[in-house]
């Protein structure tokens, strides 16, 4: 009768066994000099004389939130919807956009709940169709907020809105 050496180990030594030799290879390959590991040759790796620069990457967006939820009670939603939303904004006038949802929240908040009012009521809104006003908030609230920047001389600086919270009762 043969037995292998690894079915009289315990489960855990060989797990321990095996760590150890894992952690021992990387502590080896650290020791290694650079050039060891390196497989192009250091000069390849600079663009050629003349070359343009490659474009930076785009920032990744920011995200600025609005200071208060979005709250509505009607039947067309059966019952009560609690939204809270952020905005992304262009970088050059994110200051700005900040600055008025800070400073000027309140018109933008009730044309914002009546926003979703006029859109609950476009859709429908049984159990399944709660999913299709969540859907359709964004593209709608992004258009009614860069209306009002517009009108307040900013021009249409939000990129983006998305949903943070969306509960409904």
């Amino acid at each position: 009768m043969s037995v292998s050496i690894v079915s009289l180990l315990p489960p855990a030594a060989l797990a321990l066994a095996l760590s150890l030799g894992f952690l021992g290879a990387g502590a080896m390959v650290m020791q290694l000099p650079t050039d060891v590991l390196a497989t192009r040759d250091a000069a390849s790796s600079l663009p050629p004389e003349g070359a343009a620069e490659p474009p930076a990457p785009p920032a990744p967006p920011r995200y600025v939130a609005m200071r208060d939820p979005i709250i509505v009670a009607q039947e067309d939603i059966n019952g009560r919807l609690r939204v809270e939303m952020g905005v992304s904004a262009e970088d050059a006038q994110e200051e700005e956009v900040r600055a008025v949802l800070r400073d000027d929240f309140a018109p933008m908040q009730a044309r914002l709940a009546q926003m979703i009012l006029d859109l609950a009521a476009t859709i429908e809104i049984a159990d399944p169709g709660k999913f299709h006003l969540r859907e359709a908030l964004p593209g709608a609230a992004r258009t009614l907020l860069n209306d009002h920047f517009e009108a307040l001389g900013h021009g249409r600086p939000i990129r983006e809105v998305f949903i943070v919270s969306y509960a409904s009762r």
